[in-house]
């Protein structure tokens, strides 16, 4: 778990430090990723349900 937080925390200062340096070099990428993102929660939200137990 320490591991995985690590990498999380270094995974997001790298992303945070590409958008502060290279902003437009994310533009296309953050547009990309607007248009997924509602289909990628639906699908999470899908995964969530089915995987609950509601006995």
């Amino acid at each position: 778990m320490l591991c995985g937080a690590l990498l999380s925390m270094a995974g997001m200062m790298g992303l945070s430090r590409l958008a502060r340096h290279g902003g437009e070099r994310l533009a296309p990428w953050t547009e990309r990723a607007e248009r997924a993102m509602p289909f990628v929660m639906i699908g999470l939200g899908c995964y969530v349900i089915s995987n609950s137990l509601t006995d």
